[in-house]
């Protein structure tokens, strides 16, 4: 029944991916460059069940009957010595074998898997290359669909899920051994039912993701739940015995470096009258005279940070993007949401941005590390109020709270 169901392009109901939705204590700064992550998982309900966790990339630190704390370290790339095929064992190997999802013998995978081959290449290199091209070429769809490789292949567009079936499936044509992960990623405020890929290479398995794009090994912004998925719906109870129940909270983090604990508590954002202040951010905005904010605890799909309104509808938004293979630059970025007109540049918040006015509306956009940010205007007042607005929007190099190494 489920192969029928993988052949017919199954997807989860909207219910069932709402609760794949779970939202963060903070927003994450840079969540595609956070390089360690440590969380507190716990249940909420007795009908919840935690999975083992430990893996690739993960250790548990501790453990209870309803919680469990867990740390995620990023792993850095190899280099050319060390990027090597693992000795095949007799009888061959199940991760680089075809299957009813990953479809590694499907004639339009093998063809496109040869396009892109690169001789002489590592399995690390030879799979980057593939993560360009599925991150390049496969329009997204939102939700966790599970559809086999040969229809990605064909349509060239899936969520996520596809996403990673199609790299482990072009992996695994080349003879790199590949999985799919399910699990969560962090983007817009929630922890997000997720899919990405891990390869072997050097005897080491390694994330890549194609949907939540960063080139090379994936974040650490990530909670692996079940590996070695690749019959339709094996490794999926760990998930589903997981979903709907369970609590996530950020601990600590790495970026750049430098470490960030979060104590008990810790409000994600602050609030005084006339001024937002997000220390996880560290941003800073203003309200300008006539507005009152109105939306800051929006969540995935809505990017929105901040958003002011006026009596008269006029609205002021700033965004963040978390990751995106479809907008990679500030142009880009503009072009996507849909603001076509002459490009002005010029500075905010420090950095070098770019400004366009479209008709009744307006917009800027510009790049902090990892981060694509977009701020817009629309409404009368809004126009108005753009220019001086911009000057009251700060951004810190990092997050504000005190950075220290965390104890546990």
């Amino acid at each position: 029944a489920v192969r029928a169901a993988v052949a017919q392009g199954a997807t989860l109901p909207d219910d069932v991916y709402a609760r794949t939705l779970v939202r963060a204590n903070l927003r994450l700064p840079e969540p595609r460059a956070v390089e360690a992550l440590r969380v507190r998982i716990e249940l909420k309900d007795r009908e919840g069940v935690l999975p083992a966790l430990d893996g690739p990339g993960e250790r548990v630190l501790e453990r209870g009957a309803d919680h469990v704390v867990l740390e995620v370290t990023a792993p850095v790339a190899p280099d050319g010595r060390s990027d090597r095929a693992a000795p095949a064992p007799a009888g061959g190997r199940p991760d680089t074998q075809a299957n009813a999802v990953l479809q590694a013998d499907d004639p339009a995978v093998v063809a496109l898997a040869a396009t892109l081959r690169i001789r002489g290449a590592g399995p690390y290199r030879q799979a980057r290359a593939l993560q360009d091209w599925v991150a390049t070429h496969l329009e997204f769809d939102p939700g966790l669909g599970l559809v086999p490789a040969s229809e990605a292949v064909r349509d060239r567009r899936g969520s996520c899920l596809a996403s990673a079936v199609l790299l482990a499936s072009l992996a695994r044509a080349l003879d790199i051994p590949a999985r799919v992960v399910v699990g969560y990623a962090y983007v817009a405020n929630v922890f997000a039912g997720h899919a990405w890929t891990e390869i072997e290479s050097g005897g080491r398995w390694l994330p890549l993701d194609a949907a939540l794009y960063r080139p090379g090994p994936a974040d650490a912004a990530r909670i692996a739940l079940a590996r070695q998925f690749g019959e339709p719906g094996a490794g999926l109870a760990e998930v589903v015995g997981l979903l709907g129940h369970e609590r996530i909270r950020v601990l600590a983090f790495r970026l750049h470096g430098r470490w960030t604990e979060v104590a008990d508590g810790a409000a994600a954002y602050e609030l005084q009258q006339e001024r937002y202040r997000n220390p996880w951010l560290g941003l800073e905005v203003g309200r300008p005279e006539g507005f009152r904010f109105a939306q800051l605890d929006a969540t995935y799909p809505d990017s929105t940070v901040v958003a002011l309104l006026a009596d008269d509808g006029s609205q002021l938004r700033l965004r963040v993007l978390n990751g995106d293979a479809r907008a990679s630059t500030p142009a880009q970025l503009l072009a996507q949401a849909g603001f076509v007109g002459r490009l002005v540049p010029l500075r905010v918040a420090e950095h070098p941005a770019l400004r366009v006015r479209s008709g009744p509306r307006a917009a800027l956009a510009f790049r902090q590390g990892a981060d694509l940010w977009l701020v817009t205007a629309e409404g009368p007042r809004a126009l108005s109020a753009f220019g001086s607005w911009l000057g009251q929007i700060h951004l810190a190099a990092g997050p504000a709270p005190p950075l220290a190494t965390p104890r546990h």
